[in-house]
């Protein structure tokens, strides 16, 4: 942002200096003094100032008690410890980034529109009495905790690289660009937030996110989490899509890579699945809604001893395999094929107990419901054969019903969270 963007007329009649004693002009309105040599300033005097530009300086203190009129302070990349503004509180317009602020308190700066704080060592910010607030960005500090539901008129809100677990963002309506990345985060609601064009909340723990109604998104960023969906078949603005490293298995990645045909630029980039034990010399159902479908399944570090056939993958030796799955009709905007990672783990079976699981589960259609026969707690699944995710069922240990609505002739795939893939036909 402009130094003189925010400035009054009076303001702007100001000193370009590197070494200077306001002490005696009592009716300065602005100082300027950026990147200067200077580490002391007494602007004890001049209670008429309203701009004060000191970035990059080399203030280990500022003493602003004697300037109430202050409206514009610039003070970011020096050395300051702390940064006392308790009687500034006609300050609308904060910047004070990248120094080694401990503690912030605008609680009763009423005034507020541009708050910037980034890259300092806050751990509490309380902007509750600031409602004129547009722009607040306090990344890459050590909060815990931001409450922005009185902040009805953000903007830009960026709060990367905190430790923050719960973001409410539902009150603000005005948000065009939203940024917390690098959280804790494992719930992020933003459907309310209509006038998003820019979204990112890379590396949380987000095991959802849906964006249905945030239909002016152009840009998305959601690396780094637990997704194993994403639908993004509403939001026709976006031009820009980054979701590598979720849970997104192969056939969710296949029908994400088909609504984002026309995205100018898409990192559909590596799924990590949940890692499976399973045993020696059994066939394990990895990929049967693209089996036959040009569908590449390798092993990294070179490993060959293992069988691919009829979408069912056998492990010929113990240890760990990196299984790596892809299609060519899942790729990158750079022309790479997205895949999906998953970690086996062989084991052999000699003395262990195993939960039987696909050998002793059954599964049938029966007058418009499917009965899944297994004994364990699991997940079900159920797919077209294009890998569209038609119903997801929570199943107890037992047999259990769930009521399907499609068509007689309709062929369903069936997937276990235990590990195991069915195919079925509605009779």
């Amino acid at each position: 942002m402009s130094f003189n963007q925010n400035w009054s007329e009076d303001e702007q009649n100001y000193y370009r200096i590197t070494q200077f004693n306001p002490r005696s002009a009592t009716k300065l309105g602005g100082i300027s003094i950026p990147y200067a040599d200077i580490t002391n300033l007494d602007i004890g005097r001049n209670r008429n100032l309203g701009g004060l530009d000191l970035d990059g300086c080399k203030f280990t203190s500022l003493d602003l008690s004697s300037n109430p009129k202050l409206r514009i302070l610039y003070c970011s990349k020096n050395q300051l410890t702390n940064l006392n503004v308790s009687n500034n509180t006609a300050l609308e317009y904060l910047h004070c980034t990248s120094n080694h602020i401990t503690v912030l308190d605008v609680s009763k700066h009423t005034k507020l529109i541009s708050l910037y704080c980034n890259y300092n060592q806050i751990k509490n910010l309380d902007t509750s009495n600031s409602p004129a607030l547009e722009i607040l960005s306090c990344g890459g500090n050590q909060l815990t905790h931001l409450g922005v539901s009185n902040n009805t008129k953000l903007t830009y809100l960026n709060c990367d690289g905190n430790q923050i677990t719960d973001l409410d963002v539902r009150n603000n309506v005005a948000l065009t660009g939203l940024s917390c990345q690098s959280n804790q985060l494992s719930n992020l609601d933003v459907s309310n937030n209509l006038a998003l064009t820019f979204l990112s909340c890379n590396n949380n723990q987000l095991n959802n996110l849906n964006v249905n109604n945030n239909t002016n998104l152009e840009r998305l960023e959601c690396a780094g989490n637990q997704l194993t969906n994403l639908d993004v078949s509403n939001n026709t603005k976006l031009t820009y899509l980054y979701c590598i490293v979720n849970n997104i298995p192969l056939a969710n990645l296949y029908d994400l890579a088909k609504q984002t045909a026309n995205i100018e630029t898409k990192y559909l980039g590596q799924q990590n699945l949940s890692d499976s034990t399973v045993l020696l010399h059994t066939p394990i159902a990895i990929d049967t809604v693209f089996y036959g479908v040009n569908t590449d399944v390798s092993c990294l570090g070179g490993r060959t001893d293992f069988t691919f056939v009829n979408g069912e993958i056998t492990f010929l030796s113990t240890g760990s395999y990196i299984v790596q799955i892809s299609n060519p009709a899942i790729a990158n905007s750079d022309g790479s094929l997205a895949h999906v990672q998953q970690i086996f783990n062989v084991i052999d079976g000699t003395g262990i107990h195993v939960i039987p699981q696909a050998k002793t589960m059954e599964i049938w259609i029966q007058n418009d419901h499917l009965y899944v026969d297994s004994p364990v707690d699991e997940t079900i699944q159920v797919y077209s054969v294009h890998g569209v995710l038609l119903y997801r069922f929570e199943k107890p240990a037992g047999k259990a019903s769930y009521l399907i609505t499609q068509s007689k002739g309709v062929v369903l795939i069936v997937k276990g969270s235990s590990g195991w893939v069915k195919k079925v036909i509605k009779n």
